[in-house]
């Protein structure tokens, strides 16, 4: 005979039982901890499972007893609709058969439960820091669904208008910042992308859910003429090898912890550029994370000056899976820290020669400095790794004022002709 996957959902006070005559005579103790009990098979035997589900939070008995209801009814639908208690994963539907659409099992899930199966989808395809961020969102999207009392709710029936209002609570809750609040929106509508791929909806309906409005970025200051020449000249004097690497950041606007994690099979000389796929992954204090933050094959033009320094070089005498920056800035089988790089930038520039600037700002000023050569937005965008010229532009003071400066001198007079 075939075994049913669950069975015995039932209600708890302490060890006693409060379901079956419970609609008509409710328990009397609060001061006990309750829970919702079940069994679940596991390996052909029924292993006992508690769920609490945040229902002791209730301080009468007739709102912890409507909440306990609540919780049962939820555990059923996220039992019927696959939910595996023993791997804390979805399996799919596993009972009810009358469910012939696999979107609407997803949308019979309990909100809770199928935006932690739509997270597993998601987390595998970001980065480990994106996916770190996303189950930091969840844990106070959660909270908030609870409070509210929103966790006997389906992934069908938690609309925008449901969203909008947890998402309050937690700005109220935990004051959050405008651009935090819309890092919260924006992973929530990555989750809500899951359930599209997978047809729970044909459009996800918080798509077009409203974000807040953010303060226009401030871009980092950058080295003045006279400060370029000062850093120059002093690096040039006192550390050549962080020079070069400085000058690498200027001309190739890579990131100053991407810089660090090339190797020297990155590097391409016949071809003028450094070659970065997805796939590559460098141990950063212990993690293992990718060498780019973009999902495509990177390449990176690299301008005469900046190909002279890595001639100069000499790559080609060391193993190829070496690292180009090193211990001392030299080639090395070592990987350093990004905060290396910063440590000696604050000691020397902005501590001996009191330019109080920042080793980022120096990858802005190679942009503006391409932007007043001419350069194309998009050829900058590619070789910045920007998905988009709107982020080239963003993080660069010098283009509105050249849109400026052009619009002032190509505009006619009213009646010139």
């Amino acid at each position: 005979m075939l075994l049913p996957k669950f069975k015995d959902l039932e209600i708890y006070f302490g060890c006693k039982r409060i379901v079956g005559k419970a609609d008509v005579r409710q328990p009397k103790n609060i001061k006990k901890e309750w829970f919702v009990k079940y069994q679940y098979l596991v390996n052909g035997k029924y292993v006992r499972y508690r769920v609490k589900g945040g229902l002791n939070r209730f301080k009468t008995i007739e709102s912890r007893f409507a909440e306990a209801r609540n919780l049962m009814e939820g555990m059923l639908y996220a039992l019927n609709t696959g939910f595996n208690p023993s791997g804390n994963t979805f399996d799919g539907p596993i009972i009810n058969p009358s469910v012939n659409d696999p979107g609407e099992a997803i949308r019979m899930m309990p909100i809770m439960e199928g935006l932690k199966w739509a997270y597993e989808k998601h987390a595998p395809e970001v980065e480990p820091k994106t996916a770190m961020d996303y189950r930091s969102v969840l844990k106070y999207i959660y909270l908030t669904i609870e409070k509210l009392k929103y966790n006997h709710l389906t992934v069908g029936e938690f609309r925008k208008a449901h969203l909008r209002l947890v998402m309050g609570e937690i700005q109220k809750d935990r004051g959050i910042s405008d651009n935090r609040y819309n890092t919260f929106v924006e992973n929530m509508k990555g989750i809500y992308k899951v359930f599209v791929k997978y047809d729970a909806f044909d459009v996800s309906p918080i798509a077009n859910f409203e974000r807040k409005t953010e303060p226009e970025p401030q871009s980092f200051e950058t080295l003045t003429p006279d400060e370029k020449k000062k850093v120059h000249e002093y690096f040039t004097r006192e550390n050549p090898n962080f020079l070069t690497y400085f000058l690498l950041v200027y001309h190739t606007a890579l990131r100053p912890k991407e810089l660090v994690g090339l190797q020297i099979y990155n590097y391409y000389e016949t071809e003028e550029c450094f070659k970065i796929s997805p796939t590559e992954s460098v141990i950063i204090y212990g993690k293992r994370e990718s060498k780019t933050k973009t999902k495509l094959t990177r390449y990176v033009p690299i301008p005469p000056e900046a190909m002279e320094l890595l001639k100069a070089m000499n790559l080609s005498k060391y193993p190829k899976d070496y690292f180009i920056f090193s211990t001392e800035f030299t080639p090395g089988e070592l990987n350093i820290p990004r905060k290396r790089a910063t440590e000696i930038w604050k000691k020397h520039v902005i501590d001996t020669l009191k330019i109080d600037k920042k080793l980022y700002g120096v990858k802005h000023l190679g942009i503006d400095d391409k932007i007043d050569n001419d350069t194309s937005i998009d050829a900058i965008r590619q070789q910045a790794g920007h998905t988009t010229k709107q982020m080239t532009e963003r993080y660069s003071k010098n283009i509105k004022l050249k849109n400026q400066k052009e619009i002032n001198k190509k505009s006619k007079g009213f009646l010139e002709e």
